[in-house]
């Protein structure tokens, strides 16, 4: 629960750049897995 007070607490809204940062990225794929690529992390575990 302290772990969440705090990000609270230390929460800063998102600029308008960055909204459109991450909107770009979602739409041309980066950091996005789908299929195998994106259960590989379980093999690890």
């Amino acid at each position: 629960m302290e772990d969440n007070i705090r990000t609270v607490q230390n929460f800063k809204k998102m600029s308008s750049e960055e909204i459109a940062e991450v909107q770009k990225k979602s739409l041309v794929g980066q950091g996005v897995y789908a299929g195998v690529t994106m259960e590989y992390w379980k093999k690890k575990a």
